[in-house]
């Protein structure tokens, strides 16, 4: 029953992760209610999530722009923040991580819930050289520890940049997201934190919900998706909370 749950919520996270993101909200619960404790769980979702990811990019790949110093940056930065971000992690005792847990799902979800209004907020003037590089170091290094809502942060990242069209910055998200979560994924393997008994039926099942959403997405209503995946965003924090506090 647990695999058949996983395999479900891999499907549905992977197809909404490819049309507004989001898909960590039903994964890491799932997880969860599996047996893993916090940092397992968070581990395996990355992996799961990544699967989702790379199909939607690849699907998305033509939209990436050429030889793109800034497309360069944001993946070097990224892999390289979130091999941080992942480091903090396996340092964190899992004890304090899951009385993290809830805060930081809770941060994803009004992450989430900004999203229109962050990616509104056009920077019309010359940024500093050094505040692109600074808010892909942020968001590399949360990618790696937690991740939940990282397609959300890219968007409003890749919103203060030349990037004006929407699928171009959502293809570039595909990209750096997935290039993060692989780097991170490598080191949690290391360090034996992916349950790959687990893991893998998500992964599976992001794959094809990623596969899906990539050529659908046209199809299907953001917004009401938007709704659906703040509504899994509040009720697994309530979740959360209730279970470790």
């Amino acid at each position: 029953m647990n695999y058949l749950l996983l395999v479900i919520t891999g499907v549905l996270a992977g197809l909404i992760n490819s049309i507004a993101g989001g898909g960590a909200f039903l994964v890491l619960p799932a997880l969860i209610l599996a047996g893993l404790t916090g940092k397992q769980a968070s581990a395996s979702g990355s992996f799961a999530v990544w699967a989702g990811q790379a199909t939607s990019y690849f699907e998305n790949r033509k939209l990436i722009p050429k030889k793109s110093r800034l497309v360069k940056q944001i993946v070097i930065i990224g892999m390289a923040s979130s091999i941080a971000g992942a480091l903090l992690l396996v340092v964190t005792p899992n004890i304090n991580f899951e009385h993290a847990l809830p805060f930081l799902n809770a941060a994803a979800t009004l992450i989430f819930i900004a999203g229109p209004w962050l990616k509104k907020q056009r920077v019309q003037k010359k940024q500093p050289s050094f505040v692109f590089p600074l808010f892909c170091v942020i968001a590399g290094v949360y990618g790696g520890y937690f991740g939940g809502g990282l397609g959300m942060l890219m968007l409003a990242v890749l919103s203060t940049t030349e990037l004006r069209d929407f699928k171009t910055q959502n293809a570039v998200k595909l990209l750096a997201a997935s290039a993060m979560n692989l780097a991170c994924i490598i080191v949690l393997a290391f360090y034996s934190l992916i349950i790959w008994r687990y893991a893998l039926p998500a992964a599976g099942g992001a794959f094809v919900g990623g596969l899906i959403g990539a050529r659908f997405s046209q199809r299907i209503s953001g917004p009401h998706i938007r709704t659906i995946v703040i509504l899994i965003g509040l009720i697994t924090t309530a979740y959360l909370f209730i279970r470790f506090y």
